[in-house]
């Protein structure tokens, strides 16, 4: 529960003068709203995670700024400057996670995301061939 929150409660169980000024409703929606936030923090904080990096499949040369996405879903970040990324607190269950770069083939490898592990998928990027 939010740290605010429980505060909240602490005082409105103490008497604070504070609360007694808020209509009862308010008070009672706080109340039923509480076990959902929860729960909602708790399924978007599942702890599992896909690290690694996109490397040129000729050079071995690291690639900055590849954009990776977990297909199917609105979930995507660019490495960094070195070629390195991190995706955390996935959905759990079977996705295809893509790496495309700007005059690169776009590989893209099948992944079972699973609570409470982190896995490393590393991407070796060809050169597209411009006709």
């Amino acid at each position: 529960m939010d740290t605010k929150i429980k505060t909240a409660f602490y005082w409105l169980l103490l008497g604070n003068s504070a609360f007694r000024r808020f209509p009862t409703g308010c008070l009672i929606s706080i109340g039923l709203l509480c076990p959902l936030s929860s729960q909602a923090s708790g399924d978007r904080n599942n702890d599992a995670n896909i690290n690694g990096h996109a490397i040129d499949a000729k050079t071995l040369e690291h690639l900055p700024f590849v954009s990776i996405v977990l297909k199917g879903t609105t979930i995507g970040i660019a490495t960094d400057a070195t070629g390195h990324y991190f995706l955390k607190d996935l959905p759990f269950g079977e996705f295809t996670l893509a790496a495309s770069y700007v005059g690169y083939k776009t590989a893209e490898k099948k992944v079972k995301i699973e609570a409470h592990k982190t896995m490393e998928i590393n991407f070796e990027l060809e050169e597209e061939l411009l006709s």
